[in-house]
This record gives C-alpha cells, sequence and structure tokens, in this order.
C-alpha cells in the first residue's frame, strides 16, 4: 500500500531493478529448469533430492542462472504445497503440458 500511494516511490525501485513480481520470476526459472531437465532426460520426474549442478561437465550444460537450484524440492513443494500455482489453472495447464506429474508415491 504505501508504494501504490506514493508513485514516486514506484519509479525508484523500478529504476534500482527491484522485483515487484517475485513469485513470477521464480516460476519462469522454474518451468526453464523443468524444460532443460526434460531435453536431458525424456521426462520432469525430478528425483526430490536433485539440485542443478553447478560446476563441471554437467554444469555447464544448465544455463547459469539455474545453476545450484534446489530443483527436486521445488518440485516437492509444487506438488505437497502448491507452490507458485494458487488457484492458477493456467500454470497448471503449463506444468500438464511439460508431462509433470502431481500425484508421485515417493
Amino acid at each position: 500500500d504505501h508504494i501504490r500511494k506514493k508513485p514516486q516511490r514506484w519509479f525508484q525501485l523500478d529504476a534500482l531493478g527491484f522485483e515487484f513480481q517475485a513469485s513470477e520470476r521464480s516460476w519462469r526459472r522454474l518451468v526453464a529448469a523443468l524444460e532443460h531437465y526434460k531435453l536431458q532426460t525424456g521426462h520432469v520426474l525430478v528425483p526430490k533430492g536433485f539440485v542443478v549442478p553447478t560446476n563441471g561437465t554437467a554444469g555447464e550444460t544448465w544455463p547459469e542462472e539455474l545453476r545450484g537450484m534446489p530443483l527436486g524440492a521445488t518440485v516437492a513443494n509444487v506438488r505437497q504445497k502448491r507452490l507458485y500455482l494458487g488457484e492458477n489453472p493456467a500454470r497448471e495447464r503449463q506444468l500438464a503440458e511439460l508431462g509433470f506429474v502431481f500425484d508421485v508415491v515417493d
């Protein structure tokens, strides 16, 4: 509310590169990581403990902005807590189109 009442504050934060929609950025990052994982494995059944490699040959195949991402834990949170989904059927469809399985037995 404070920023909405003072547009100048919004412009100042925007000029600094402030991310107003952090969840949207995180959502795009998740989708990009799943797409990359699928390219490498042929599926998106990411093991819970999978972390995007940060170095070595495996790390070099991943975009730099995704390296180190705890993809397995994030996917588990999407399944268990509906992280990033809320009441957004478009996001659910996007995951379904990737072959995402919502109900998995660990």
